[in-house]
């Protein structure tokens, strides 16, 4: 189940193009005259395939986990050998049976480069929702590519220049939304969630596979049988993600997604006799009293006889700032959490109980726990006075808040969606965005599946901004809520079915009846992912104001980065509320500062 960064290039200008594998990275960079053959794979070699019946040979480079083997073994008529199917194997069955539309037919997180030797073309494919990276560079006769930054920069021929014109666009709100096929580095291309791209020697083409939408036919026709149909489908999509061997682990920060998460998978494992870790991320035991952790939430699961709950606090003294000094960490993107510290240490205590791979529980406000929040507007537009003041009234004996300033809030933010945002990055006031770039969230609908639609492709477009893992990447995660089946699903559910009884992201709190804690499915308020962010931003502030004051006036990041503004704003916050600079706007433009270091012409 680990992943296996890809790297490779071919080029056209050759007469006969052939294929060469090669077992090391550093032996393809070594040998130069590699790079004279017309093509090469460098990295692990995951599958070669020789040719069959029909003597078309066919190769395949593929950082792949497929979910759906087993209707694919079927489909493909398969006689499953012993050892089974890799993943590499059945996307090449599947290429051979299906062609350019195979990805139509594969369910999983994929990214893979299929040489088609009798075509001489080169066939690539990324996963729907764009969970493996797939990058790629090309000049007139050659095409590399990669699905990590890093490795791909060190091919030779791939210039290292900056992407003005993208980071420039982290100008307005949401804007590295912004020519999302691009990249920060200048020539260096992301292809997009279910897109498939050619080459050969008429040139690239690239087209869509696959795009959420709204498909009625994806739920069940009686209403009362929805939540059991999604509970079938989130515990599915836990259990194929799931290591076959090794100690089987999960994040636990006591909210809706990652409690789904781990219900789920506890339930999963029950049938097996196999026990999960839960990580979970707390606050020191000595620290600011006025803080609160989710450890009451937490320990809901100490009464799950096959869950061992691990409570890991950060090291004392890690803070936002503690890689600064190292550039190169920030060498694929400036879009770095601030957090990262939380995720080092969860990432750390994973290895140490000797698990690979770890679920976590990103994306589940795309599905499983949407908000629905415009659900309460639409009853308002639509004269339906009675279902809103019946929800508005139920939701007063969940919450301390005034059902009024609630319904307020909800116009306001449909009017202007990004009123509670501040500058993401801060930018030197002649480096402007292009005249287009406006901002990205455009359609103020009430419609509450065409808005949860348009959130569902608004994260889909940072599919170029994501780094390639959420932490150090020494453990391979991955996030059930983000698959394809959940959110075609949740996007198809009617409102009234998400929002209910006073309740908001009601999908997951039905669905999970008896699989999590009753005490999780019917809270309504959450603490902060790191609770003392403030605290530890405060204590490693002297990191920060000592890299920006070296900083010189002569220095060329200053013809990007407002240095003045920035060192205004290096001074404490309050530990318990913070500000929007703290959270946001500082960490990463001073992590944007680290990744300009790498080109020459940003040298101090």
């Amino acid at each position: 189940m680990t992943s296996t960064p890809l790297l490779g290039a071919v080029d056209f200008s050759s007469p006969v193009p052939d294929v060469l594998w090669v077992d090391q990275v550093a032996t393809a960079f070594a040998a130069t005259s590699v790079f004279g053959r017309s093509f090469f794979f460098a990295g692990r070699l995951l599958e070669s395939v020789g040719p069959p019946a029909d003597s078309v040979c066919l190769s395949v480079a593929a950082d792949a986990q497929l979910h759906n083997t087993g209707d694919l073994v079927n489909a493909l008529a398969l006689e499953a050998p012993r050892a089974g199917f890799s993943s590499p194997d059945l996307i090449l069955a599947a290429y051979r049976k299906w062609g350019e539309d195979c990805p139509a037919h594969l369910l999983g997180e994929f990214a893979f480069a299929i040489w088609d030797a009798g075509k001489r073309r080169l066939f690539c494919c990324r996963d729907q929702l764009g969970i493996r990276p797939f990058l790629y560079w090309s000049d007139q006769s050659r095409f590399a590519f990669g699905g990590d930054i890093r490795k791909l920069l060190r091919v030779p021929g791939v210039k290292r220049e900056l992407n003005r014109r993208k980071l420039a666009a982290m100008a307005i709100p949401n804007g590295h939304h912004f020519y999302h096929e691009e990249t920060y580095h200048e020539g260096i291309k992301s292809l997009p969630g279910g897109s498939c791209l050619t080459i050969d020697v008429q040139g690239i083409r690239q087209w869509t596979y696959w795009k959420p939408g709204i498909v009625a036919q994806a739920i069940p026709v009686r209403e009362d049988e929805v939540y059991d149909a999604l509970r079938e489908i989130v515990l599915e999509s836990v259990r194929c993600r799931l290591p076959c061997i090794g100690q089987p682990a999960a994040h636990l920060s006591g909210g809706l997604d990652s409690s789904t998460v781990v219900g789920s998978a506890a339930h999963v494992l029950a049938g097996s006799g196999r026990t999960l870790t839960a990580l979970a991320g707390v606050l020191p035991s000595h620290g600011n009293t006025q803080l609160r952790d989710e450890s009451e939430f937490i320990d809901e699961f100490r009464t799950y006889p096959n869950v061992r709950i691990e409570h890991i606090a950060p090291e004392p003294g890690a803070g936002p700032f503690d890689l600064i000094q190292q550039p190169a960490e920030f060498e694929d993107t400036p879009m770095r959490t601030a957090s990262d510290y939380v995720y080092a240490a969860l990432e750390k205590a994973a290895a140490e109980a000797g698990a690979t791979t770890v679920l976590g529980g990103v994306g589940g406000e795309l599905g499983a726990t949407s908000w629905a929040t415009p659900y309460y507007l639409q009853l308002a537009v639509n004269f339906r006075w009675s279902a809103l003041r019946r929800e508005l009234r139920m939701r007063k004996a969940h919450t301390s808040g005034s059902p009024i300033r609630f319904l307020a809030g909800q116009v306001l933010d449909w009017i202007r969606p990004f009123r509670s945002h501040g500058d993401l990055v801060i930018l030197a006031p002649d480096f402007r965005p292009t005249p287009e770039v406006r901002a990205v969230f455009r359609e103020r609908t009430l419609d509450l599946r065409q808005h949860e639609t348009t959130l569902l492709q608004m994260w889909l477009r940072k599919h170029a901004a994501r780094p390639p893992h959420l932490g150090p990447g020494r453990v391979n995660l991955v996030n059930p809520l983000l698959d394809r089946r959940i959110l075609e699903f949740s996007l198809a559910v009617p409102g009234r079915l998400k929002v209910r009884d006073g309740y908001q992201r009601c999908l997951a709190r039905f669905a999970l009846k008896g699989i999590m804690p009753d005490k999780i499915r019917r809270r309504t308020s959450k603490t902060p992912f790191s609770p003392d962010y403030f605290v530890r931003y405060n204590g490693t502030l002297d990191k920060a104001r000592d890299f920006v004051a070296a900083i010189r006036d002569n220095d060329p990041v200053r013809s990007i980065v407002n240095v003045a503004a920035l060192r205004r704003l290096l001074e404490p916050v309050d530990p318990l509320k913070g500000t929007f600079a703290a959270r946001i706007s500082v960490p990463v433009t001073i992590y944007l500062i680290c990744f300009l270091r790498q080109f020459a012409e940003f040298s101090p």
